[in-house]
Parts: structure tokens; sequence; C-alpha cells
């Protein structure tokens, strides 16, 4: 699609909210009690709508904190089937973004499934605009949903 093609992703799914968009994917993903979703405690209320309607069990972590990750899943990851990572791509509170190139590292570490919300960073971040994937020269194919909304800075371009 032009969007995926824009992004340079393989592949898009549009709808009609971002909102919706970030809920879904995290709720469909977390499709079991033998799964885990790991959230900063600063997510948009729209991951965490997603991560109460999945039958998933759910842990917050201290904001922007990798290493926290790191340690738990070092524990823990083999106690569970399959894991989400939720991160924003820019913080709507305050405007900061995540270290996504160590939470790539963790990903392939853990073999867990990568989900950023760029509903803030989208059209802001990056030379170009393209968002997170851009700005820290990260292949898109190295996280696994790049979520987003059409309705920010992406409808005034």
């Amino acid at each position: 699609t032009l969007l995926a093609d824009s992004l340079r992703c393989e592949d898009s799914l549009v709808f009609s909210a971002g909102f919706l968009a970030v809920a879904s994917a995290i709720s469909s993903l977390g499709k079991s009690e033998a799964d885990l979703i790991l959230y900063d405690r600063l997510n948009h209320r729209s991951a965490i709508d997603g991560i109460l309607s999945s039958p998933a069990s759910s842990k917050p972590f201290p904001h922007n904190d990798y290493n926290f990750v790191d340690k738990f899943l070092s524990a823990h990851r083999n106690d569970y089937r399959r894991v989400i990572v939720a991160i924003e791509g820019s913080y709507s509170m305050d405007g900061d973004l995540p270290n996504v190139p160590e939470f790539v590292r963790l990903r392939e570490k853990y073999r867990f499934i990568l989900v950023i919300d760029e509903a803030h960073s989208l059209g802001c971040c990056g030379k170009t605009g393209r968002g997170l994937s851009e700005h820290f020269n990260v292949p898109p194919h190295c996280v696994d949903v790049w979520a987003g909304t059409l309705s920010k800075c992406l409808a005034s371009c």
C-alpha cells in the first residue's frame, strides 16, 4: 500500500481511529493467560484498554526503563508462552522518546513482540518525518507493530 511503502514497512492496516489500532493490536496479540504484556507505565489509554481486554497477564514497568525489562525477562521469560512489550513513540505528556535500539536488542535477545504506538512521533521524528525507525536508523522490520494515527501530524501534511 502507499502508506506501507512511504513508511518502508511490509504492509499496513488502517483502522477508523488510532486509538482502535493500538487497543486492537495489543488485545489480539495477548491471546492467552499464558502470555504476558509488559508495558511502560506511561503508555496511552489506548494501550491500557487493549491490555485490559486481553486474557494475557500484564505488568507495567518504570517509564522508559529497558534495563528493568531486561532484568525481568532474564528471570521470567520462560514463564510465558508469548511476551508482548508495548511502548510509545513519543510520550504525550512529556514528549520523551524510548531508546528504540535497546528495545530492539532486547526483542532479539528474548524473542518478544514489540509494539510501538507512534501517534505522537510519526510525522515529527526522523529527518523526513517517518518516525522512530528513521530517527534511530532502525530497520522497520525490527519492530513487530508500528501503530499510529492519520489524525495528528499526517493530517496536516
